[in-house]
């Protein structure tokens, strides 16, 4: 096996061929060289790691490590073993070396990868061998459903993402909150509003308002979703097996392999491009202002008593598509668009609520009639009874009417009931008094204009991330002066705008 590879490489040497095939070519003829070799090495050898994984990464030892295991992997039995040997393994079910077919050889991969996942120590190693079992089920056309394979390979946050990208693209804005607020640059889910009995109220109306946002960009010829959320994005020539020795078996072959909503691939003589979503580089600052404008409103309708300011100041930020975008998003109709959107949510709210309170009252009070009319006779015997033969002659019975259900009615409106929130003390003074020694000390050094290095080291200092920390106040502000303080620009950490002198100023005192 070991002179396959050093005659073929003295050839190269002269030939000047590209060293990614040759190298590609080398493995695949080893590998069907090596395809029976069974052996029963009694030790186990740790692999040496190489960028690529191949028979010539792997001493003699490491070798006969591994044709061991193998040996042992293909009579059902899978022992312990260091992660580097199941590279060499999938490159060898890859190119369908020792398989029936290539369904066999899909079967082999996702049972390997089921059984060592929990081994794998290394993400990255779970990355590439993940990656490569989803570029076997598009290479040969897999019949495998993507919501049956991803769950397996795939964190639960970054399935979520997978999911949520999914409806974006769909055009479907339901239950997005928590994808769209982790995109954005105002963090809605820590508000204290959302906490509040009313939260809900946001994700609910984000539908309406991206609806009513979509005429408004439309009504200007532009499109919401690809300026402000993200697009379909072709990637030419898109790499197959990264990390691993594949070798193209099939002249000409052309296939279109629609692997998710999100996920496109078409093939054209061995060549792979693929077709992708990508979020918009604007999502952050316009999800961000979208967000806070209707927490904002909502805010508003339901009388809470902590009041929110939006600012527009960070629109110069916008990446991509200025001349299209900052226009549409400047003008006062844009923010004019969300409040009417939320108003029209919260007005099919309230009317939702009040048929939902209407059919609970009608449900309490059911009648079942012939019962009632069973309880009517006996009464009316009893009563006949009780009377005397002049009291028969002279009075009649009488019976009550009973009101039916339909004459049982609500009020003509239902309204949201305000936000009974308790008096809390507001104000910068109030803010300030209810930060740490450690917490003032980041703000007036941002206030200083230190640069993040130094901010890291000052939060370093104290074993904490400088992330988490600028959380924290900005949770204390969102409570004191209701509304975030810090602004995190990566590089550069700013105080807004709207705050700086109030802020240097109770400082000062």
């Amino acid at each position: 096996m070991k002179k396959i590879a050093e005659d073929t490489y003295f050839q190269v040497e002269f030939l000047g061929t590209d060293y990614v095939k040759v190298r590609n070519w080398i493995f695949l003829q080893q590998a069907k060289f090596m395809v029976d070799v069974e052996d029963d090495y009694p030790k186990t050898i740790s692999p040496v790691f190489f960028y690529s994984w191949n028979y010539e990464s792997l001493r003699v030892p490491e070798l006969r490590t591994y044709f061991t295991w193998r040996t042992k992997i293909r009579k059902g039995e899978y022992p312990k073993i260091f992660s580097g040997y199941l590279f060499v393994y999938f490159a060898e079910l890859i190119n369908l070396v020792g398989v029936d077919s290539a369904f066999d050889a899909y079967l082999k991969l996702k049972k390997t990868l089921e059984v060592y996942w929990n081994d794998i120590e290394e993400v990255y190693f779970r990355q590439i061998l993940s990656i490569a079992l989803k570029d076997f089920i598009i290479n040969y056309s897999i019949s495998v459903s993507y919501d049956e394979f991803l769950p397996q390979v795939l964190s639960v946050s970054d399935w979520e993402l997978y999911q949520a990208r999914i409806k974006v693209v769909q055009g479907n804005y339901h239950g997005l909150l928590t994808y769209l607020d982790k995109a954005a640059s105002y963090k809605v889910k820590k508000s204290k509003f959302y906490e509040s009995k009313y939260g809900y109220l946001i994700e609910e109306a984000i539908p309406v308002v991206f609806e009513q946002l979509s005429r408004y960009f439309a009504e200007h010829n532009a499109d919401f979703k690809s300026l402000v959320l993200g697009k379909m994005h072709i990637i030419s020539d898109y790499p197959l097996f990264r990390q691993l020795p594949y070798v193209e078996q099939r002249e000409n072959y052309q296939n279109k392999v629609d692997f998710s909503p999100i996920e496109q691939y078409a093939f054209q003589k061995g060549i792979c491009s693929k077709k992708m979503f990508q979020e918009s580089p604007n999502l952050r600052i316009i999800m961000g202002i979208i967000l806070k404008a209707i927490e904002i409103r909502i805010r508003e309708k339901t009388n809470y008593k902590r009041k929110l300011t939006l600012k527009l100041n960070v629109l110069g930020k916008i990446v991509s598509q200025r001349k299209v975008l900052l226009p549409l998003v400047e003008d006062y109709a844009f923010l004019e668009t969300i409040n009417q959107a939320v108003d029209l949510f919260l007005t099919e709210k309230s009317k939702k609520l009040k048929e939902e309170e209407l059919v609970k009252r009608r449900q309490s009070v059911v009648i079942d009639k012939e019962s009632f009319q069973n309880i009517r006779n006996s009464s009316i015997r009893i009563q006949e009874r009780l009377l005397t033969e002049e009291e028969k002659t002279d009075s009649s019975v009488q019976t009550d009417d009973v009101s039916s259900p339909s004459q049982l009615t609500l009020e003509d409106s239902f309204p949201l009931i305000p936000e009974q929130d308790s008096v809390v003390e507001m104000g910068m003074d109030i803010f300030i008094r209810h930060l740490t020694p450690f917490e003032q000390e980041i703000v007036v050094n941002i206030l200083n204009h230190a640069p993040r290095s130094e901010l890291e080291a000052i939060a370093k200092k104290e074993a904490q991330l400088l992330e988490v920390v600028l959380e924290d106040i900005n949770l204390k502000a969102l409570d004191y002066i209701g509304d975030n303080l810090i602004e995190d620009l990566g590089d550069q950490i700013n105080i807004y705008e709207d705050y700086l002198v109030e802020l240097q100023t109770v400082l000062n005192r």
